[in-house]
């Protein structure tokens, strides 16, 4: 007889080709293609997450994508497929305090990707999202 296993809470999924902004050794902003590697929650880790970060919650309701994407971002992959580095040249640690010293439309466009690729427009009429994760907004 076959047994139930437990599913995983969440998949790997990468989205390719988002432009974020750095300031390059000339002190000039400028944007690289980068891969955002994330997790793409089921609706039991969703609802998980969500218990998790109730506290950090905004006074209009909203939860700050640097606490989103803390829990959802496991990797910034560049062109070469290396991972993003900080200041000293070492892999950036993506936590929350990484995501705040963000700019705004850099978050903007990382929510953006994310919600785009787990939830594809498709042709037909009857939709479904192939993975999902947590709905973050500023403000």
């Amino acid at each position: 007889m076959g047994k139930i296993r437990r599913r995983a809470d969440f998949t790997p999924r990468e989205v390719p080709g988002v432009r974020l902004t750095f300031v390059d050794d000339n002190g000039e902003r400028t944007q690289e293609e980068f891969t955002i590697v994330y997790r793409s929650y089921s609706l039991a880790g969703i609802e998980r997450i969500e218990r998790e970060v109730e506290g950090d919650k905004l006074p209009n309701g909203n939860i700050p994508y640097s606490v989103m994407f803390e829990k959802l971002v496991t990797a910034i992959l560049d062109q070469d497929g290396e991972p993003l580095t900080d200041e000293t040249g070492e892999a950036a640690r993506l936590t929350r305090e990484f995501f705040d010293g963000l700019l705004p439309e850099d978050l903007e466009t990382i929510q953006a990707a994310l919600h785009r690729d787990a939830n594809p427009r498709t042709p037909s009429s009857t939709s479904g999202a192939s993975g999902s994760g947590p709905e973050a907004s500023e403000g």
